[in-house]
């Protein structure tokens, strides 16, 4: 009875020593957090890039005549008027932007559900689908529709 118990003290001690912490696990926190203020920015310029694209082609069919005579002492809405003057170099720019940033929003979520993966028995393939699943949402909702509907009330 003796060695029994002696056996059992020795396997709970060696499995608490044996327990990983979270520092001992590999995971870098600077750099995730890194990653993830990189992340929020793609996700700012995303949807700056979604609502100057409704904004600048909202403005180009409610123009007047009054609007002309204010570009010619304001210089920002004289550039407005310069860039609406080309659309689909206008409407090119703007895509190619909005496509960089949900790139590097996607990447850097990928990289970082890689980094704390380690952190989880979860197996891979189920971590990836709800990755896919929760960015490509959080794109939709927070870089594409809401700055879309803002921009569409205010251009």
């Amino acid at each position: 009875m003796e060695s029994l118990l002696s056996f059992l003290l020795i396997q709970i001690s060696e499995s608490s020593q044996a327990a990983p912490s979270l520092d001992s696990l590999g995971v870098d926190w600077g750099a995730v957090s890194i990653m993830g203020a990189i992340m929020i920015t793609g996700l700012l310029f995303s949807a700056l890039f979604s609502a100057s694209e409704v904004a600048f082609f909202s403005l180009s069919g409610n123009l007047s005549p009054d609007d002309f005579e204010l570009a010619k002492s304001d210089a920002v809405f004289r550039r407005v008027l310069l860039m609406l003057e080309k659309p689909r170099r206008l409407l090119s720019t703007i895509l190619i932007g909005n496509t960089v940033a949900n790139i590097v929003t996607a990447v850097m979520a990928a990289v970082i559900t890689g980094e704390l993966l380690i952190l989880f028995l979860v197996p891979d393939y189920i971590v990836y689908t709800v990755e896919v699943l929760l960015i490509t949402a959080v794109i939709v909702i927070v870089s594409e529709i809401t700055p879309k509907i803002i921009a569409i009330k205010s251009p």
